[in-house]
């Protein structure tokens, strides 16, 4: 009975407060330990990742993360031209360290309603923009707009007396025109209104000049259709002024023949529209028809082309169309390529014979590879006396095809291109950046020394086996700057370089005579630059995805 009355006495209420505490100390202990691994071995960059905020529409579309900056290019050897949305500023590279002036402000940008795209004449002088008030869409590069052009004074104020000259072949101000181009010489240009070209000697001259009179919508004179602008040229222009001035080329593309394709457009009605465009799809019969002309600012004469090819399939599609100085004269370089796009044919063509001679021609079967050719290779623009530079496919020793330059040496009588290729290593070239003939050093943007990395390189213009391999100039000259594209000066010295990644874009002002020192940054923004650290951006990873004939073994 003892025995019973002592275990009714340790009653259910009665703790053992002292296992208890040990208990929670031990759980503590523990929950401080994961803590405490977790914040060591989590890495800082994670942390910080997931504190900041994904990148949403509204950021797109209200253009929050844009740079103020809306163009950047060199006026002349000295100038760069910086154009934002409020102004419009020059500066000049000459002193050190670089000095902006205004150019153009709210006055001129604001005048006649909001700027869609502008363009200075040779000299600054003057100014052409087109308008958003009137413009109306037509394909990717390309809308209807009106356009004036504006004298601007030697040094701008805002007080400054500007005039004001309306463009069109009535000078209405309400005309709107397709294409205003400047002559690269003088203050004279040539405009496109309803498919036409039409030129004027200068924004103060009363007369205009109609070169083509077609007066037809499906017959495009220096203007792209929609195959040319979306799918070959990249731009709506299809009219090129010589290097002099004094001669200006021109496409004509007839799309009478080809069928059209309609599709729906949705705008602010309440009901869409139908749109349609001559389309031709694969394997129909009718193509575009073209014609190649030139056209003499001297005698005011248009003399088409006649294209002598191979064969006339070899000419299904005009690649591109480039003016370069040969032997003190002014040439047309018109490359042409087949359906296929695998035979191309390089074409040199001169006024006063009214042909095009083939030069070069290229097949795309090389090996056992069967490859294809793509219009930008074919931006021909840099040269010498008696050659011009190109991208074609090289086969290498061990058999591996890229993308690289090429050297053409152009006889007296424009045929029978003979071809060498500038030394470089085993890289596809993305493009020819500049040519300098004083040092006959040649820099191109090349996908090295990764494939997943754009930098600028130079080689010697010459090709013999005593010379050095290509070097790059641009590695490692800015902090993640491995993504970039390079603007040159007239000079070959200067040059703009736009760093697109990784990171943060930053644009620096550098040259090659500095050692390739960064002298100057455009666009530094804080306020950018701290939105786009509170950005969660995606991380880039590559690998390697090897084909079974080997292809993409040394991708990276």
């Amino acid at each position: 009975m003892k025995y019973l009355q002592e275990l009714v006495v340790a009653g259910p209420l009665e703790r053992n407060w002292r296992g208890i505490g040990i208990a929670l100390f031990v759980i503590a202990v523990m929950c401080s330990l994961i803590v405490a691994a977790v914040f060591l071995f989590t890495p800082f960059s994670i942390a910080v990742y997931n504190t900041r905020t994904p990148v949403t529409l509204s950021d797109i579309l209200n253009n929050g993360l844009l740079s103020p900056i809306e163009n950047l290019e060199w006026l002349d050897a000295d100038s760069i031209v910086i154009k934002s949305s409020e102004k419009i500023r020059i500066v000049d590279t000459t002193v050190t360290p670089p000095h902006s002036r205004v150019y153009a402000g709210e006055e001129v940008l604001a005048r006649y309603g909001k700027v869609n795209s502008w363009s200075l004449s040779h000299d600054g002088k003057y100014m052409a923009m087109s308008y958003d008030e009137r413009k109306q869409k037509r394909y990717r590069h390309s809308q209807w707009a009106t356009y004036k052009i504006a004298r601007i004074p030697d040094t701008y104020s805002d007080t400054d007396v500007i005039t004001f000259e309306n463009v069109g072949p009535n000078r209405t101000g309400d005309e709107l025109l397709l294409l205003f181009k400047w002559n690269p010489k003088s203050n004279d240009f040539v405009f496109v209104h309803s498919n036409d070209i039409y030129y004027s000697e200068g924004p103060e001259s009363g007369s205009v000049f109609r070169l083509t009179n077609d007066s037809d919508p499906l017959i495009y004179n220096g203007l792209c259709d929609w195959i040319y602008e979306e799918e070959i040229l990249s731009s709506n222009a299809a009219l090129w002024w010589s290097k002099s001035g004094q001669y200006l080329a021109f496409l004509t593309i007839d799309d009478r023949q080809v069928e059209q394709i309609q599709f729906p457009v949705f705008q602010r009605k309440q009901y869409p529209s139908m749109n349609s465009v001559p389309y031709p799809k694969t394997g129909v019969e009718r193509l575009p028809r073209i014609a190649l002309s030139i056209w003499n600012k001297a005698t005011k004469e248009i003399r088409r082309m006649h294209v002598a090819l191979r064969h006339e399939s070899l000419m299904a599609y005009l690649f591109s169309a480039s003016w370069v100085t040969l032997y003190g004269r002014d040439h047309l370089i018109a490359v042409f390529a087949n359906r296929y796009q695998n035979v191309t044919s390089i074409t040199i063509c001169t006024f006063d014979s009214s042909k095009c001679v083939l030069n070069y021609d290229q097949r795309y079967a090389i090996g056992h590879q069967r490859l294809w050719a793509e219009p930008e290779d074919y931006r021909i623009r840099y040269f010498t006396d008696d050659a011009y530079f190109v991208e074609l496919p090289h086969r290498k020793p061990n058999g591996e095809v890229f993308t690289q330059v090429a050297k053409i040496i152009v006889a007296p009588h424009l045929t029978d291109g003979r071809v060498t290729f500038l030394s470089m290593g085993d890289y596809d070239v993305v493009n020819i950046n500049a040519y300098n003939k004083h040092k006959n050093l040649l820099y191109f943007l090349a996908a090295a020394p990764l494939p997943s990395q754009r930098h600028l390189y130079v080689t010697s213009g010459s090709s013999t086996t005593h010379t050095a391999e290509a070097r790059c100039v641009t590695c490692g000259i800015a902090p993640n700057c491995t993504f970039q594209e390079v603007i040159f000066s007239e000079d070959m010295d200067k040059y703009i370089l736009n760093c697109r990644g990784f990171g943060f874009p930053h644009v620096h002002l550098s040259s090659i005579s500095s050692n390739n020192t960064l002298l100057k940054e455009f666009a530094e923004s804080e306020m950018l630059e701290q939105r786009f650290s509170e950005k969660a951006w995606p991380t880039p990873h590559f690998e390697n995805v090897t084909l079974r004939n080997g292809y993409g073994e040394h991708c990276y």
